[in-house]
């Protein structure tokens, strides 16, 4: 596979599929003792987050996940590099950590699977802080570890994704305070955030190019209800690109998120407001209403580069089932909206190309292996669909391989007074996966595939009952070409 399988997605014969990995609740291995330690370990230590298991113990174990997910028929394998392990205090880089890593990939390389590496999720060193993100210095840092790893890794890998979901990490954080540091409603110290996650993106961008000059460089963003939570940050990395000047740059935020707004139509009239809301606190756009000095320095970096090319090689959107599909809603609803997204990215930056990785979470509104094979196929018909019809979309990555572990997140602390019951949050992020029990948190579905651990703690990998009957052949019949550019070969 050539090394612009993901800068290029037109003139493909078909979509490249995958499964996903990546994040420290799928290696395993943090926050105990002896372990590297990140900024969710103190919430595992008094309760707020319940200690994870090993998840799919990349770390450990890489050989059985790997062998499952190319056994599979993907193409692809999106893997994390962890901060944390990498540097476990400040300045100390671990070597032998970074040739762990070269193993993994390397492992993967063999199987023949394409890995795609993200350098960053929702997981930070604990000794950088838990308000990391709003440090003035945290953009320098990031690109500063980010060419490390990639001056190491770069003979084992040449797809990097800088950031899987950071506009996540700010709504998280710092808005319905799910995520460390648990803030709610800070508003302005989000968009603070948002804007040292942009600026950190194009630094590291500049970085991983000058040490690897033919790496494709991606940046991730989250599915999200409106534009200026969703889709507003990448914006302002192509704005110089696409030929906007600075003084224009108002006005043109105000047009692309009317186009958004046109485009995606809001599921109910409680997006609409949310939609509103967002656009009234955003620090971009003609009718702002934040008064004081609003974070630019994202701006700063993007006009102040050498290059006037974006410094973005490739969109990578993470897609999760809305609460209206998490009450019951057919898969296809949520397909349709998906292929409305992917057109309307198109759109708003002509030819970059998107990757997909979406994830479904059971129990939501759809139950059993069966409902989840027909999830796959609508998502992926409704991706055929919006390539079919001129959208650069160059793949489809499924999350995940196997457990992660993330359905144990606290929902923030008005969600009971709402909700009338203690629920847990899934990495869908909807909150909606109740409690069995007197707090004890019901697993959330994620993956393909099952893992149990023995008494020696060496997982053993098992296919999910009827998943083995139904979503996992299904997927790798999609990911052998059974799925085509055109809708009709779907």
């Amino acid at each position: 596979m050539t090394a612009d399988a993901l800068g290029r997605a037109a003139g493909r014969p078909g979509l490249l599929v995958g499964l996903s990995a990546t994040g420290y609740r799928c290696e395993g291995g943090f926050n105990g003792p002896g372990q590297p330690a990140n900024q969710w370990g103190a919430w595992e230590r008094v309760g707020a987050l319940v200690q994870p298991t090993a998840g799919c113990d990349l770390w450990r174990h890489p050989e059985p996940a790997i062998e499952r997910a190319a056994t599979s028929g993907v193409q692809v394998l999106a893997l994390g590099v962890e901060w944390a392990r990498v540097e476990p205090a400040p300045g100390r880089v671990d070597d032998a950590a970074l040739a762990r890593y070269a193993q993994i990939l390397d492992l993967s390389g063999r199987h023949g699977l394409l890995p795609v590496v993200a350098l960053y999720d929702i997981a930070h060193p604990m000794w950088l802080g838990e308000e990391f993100w709003l440090m003035p210095g945290a953009p320098d840092r990031f690109a500063e570890h980010s060419a490390r790893v990639v001056a190491r890794l770069a003979d084992h890998c040449h797809h990097w994704l800088t950031m899987r979901q950071p506009n996540h990490v700010a709504y998280c954080g710092w808005i319905v305070g799910a995520h460390p540091p648990r803030r709610l409603g800070a508003l302005s110290d989000a968009w603070a955030v948002l804007d040292n996650l942009a600026s950190a993106h194009v630094l590291a961008y500049d970085e991983i190019h000058r040490v690897q000059p033919g790496a494709t460089v991606a940046w991730g963003t989250r599915r999200a209800t409106s534009y200026d939570a969703g889709r507003l940050m990448v914006d302002l990395v192509c704005a110089r690109h696409l030929g906007v000047e600075r003084d224009a740059l108002d006005e043109w935020v105000d047009d692309r998120r009317a186009r958004y707004d046109m485009a995606v139509a809001p599921e109910s009239l409680a997006t609409l407001g949310w939609r509103q809301a967002w656009g009234r606190t955003s620090p971009f756009g003609r009718g702002r209403r934040i008064r004081r000095p609003s974070p630019r320095r994202a701006l700063d970096v993007v006009y102040q580069r050498p290059d006037s090319n974006a410094p973005l090689d490739a969109l990578w959107l993470v897609w999760r089932p809305t609460a209206g599909q998490a009450a019951g809603r057919e898969p296809a609803a949520d397909a349709a909206t998906l292929a409305a997204w992917c057109k309307s990215a198109d759109a708003l930056v002509p030819g970059l190309p998107l990757w997909i990785e979406d994830g479904v979470a059971l129990p939501l509104g759809l139950h059993g292996a069966e409902a989840r094979t027909t999830y796959l196929r609508a998502s992926i018909r409704a991706v055929a669909e919006a390539r079919a019809g001129g959208a650069p979309i160059a793949g489809y990555v499924y999350h995940g391989l196997g457990p992660d572990s993330e359905a144990t997140l606290p929902l923030p602390p008005w969600a009971p007074r709402f909700f009338g019951r203690t629920t847990s949050c899934g990495t869908a992020g909807h909150g909606l996966a109740p409690r069995g029990g007197a707090g004890d948190p019901a697993p959330t579905d994620f993956g393909l595939f099952d893992v149990a651990y023995g008494a020696d703690g060496v997982p053993e990998w098992r296919e999910r009952g009827e998943v083995a009957e139904h979503a996992g052949p299904a997927l790798g019949d999609l990911a052998r070409g059974a799925i085509a550019a055109s809708a009709s070969d779907v």
